[in-house]
């Protein structure tokens, strides 16, 4: 099962690690093995209340197989 990468603005939210681990192999910017999902919303704006929302979307991903 493949867990997408999830982005704002060209910088990881979540799966930062897997990203590093990748970098370290593979050496460019944004490695074509990668599958994102790119979040439009302004995550800047949000608040502490907004967060619960990243882990929904995480708990979505683990179920999802890409």
């Amino acid at each position: 099962m493949k867990k997408p990468l999830i982005v704002f603005d060209n910088q990881v939210l979540i799966g930062m690690r897997r990203y590093e681990i990748m970098m370290k192999f593979c050496g460019s910017e944004w490695p074509p093995i990668f599958h994102c999902i790119v979040i439009t919303e302004d995550v800047n704006k949000w608040t502490r209340d907004d967060l619960p929302r990243l882990d929904e979307l995480k708990a979505h991903i683990g179920e999802a197989t890409y």
